[in-house]
């Protein structure tokens, strides 16, 4: 059976995710800073967000910032099949 998401539940999935399309959007644009911003307010909401801390891994990368990357990437968490 599917879980029924609460309204707040639902309110902060959306702004989590917006926050990710925008920044996708950026960094497509090579407007890294920008994207950035967007993906620290998405880890605001949602701090265990293993997207999140990826996406900013590559944009840290792209700047290269390699330190910052890798303390991004190093936070996600790969779980065993």
């Amino acid at each position: 059976m599917a879980k029924t998401l609460d309204t707040q539940e639902s309110v902060t999935l959306s702004y989590d995710l917006s926050y990710i399309k925008l920044a996708l959007l950026f960094y497509q644009n090579t407007q890294y800073p920008q994207a950035i911003q967007f993906l620290k307010k998405g880890l605001k909401i949602e701090p265990n967000n293993p997207s999140i801390h990826s996406e900013l891994g590559k944009n840290y990368e792209a700047l290269g910032d390699k330190k910052t990357a890798g303390e991004y990437f190093k936070k996600i968490s790969f779980k065993k099949l």
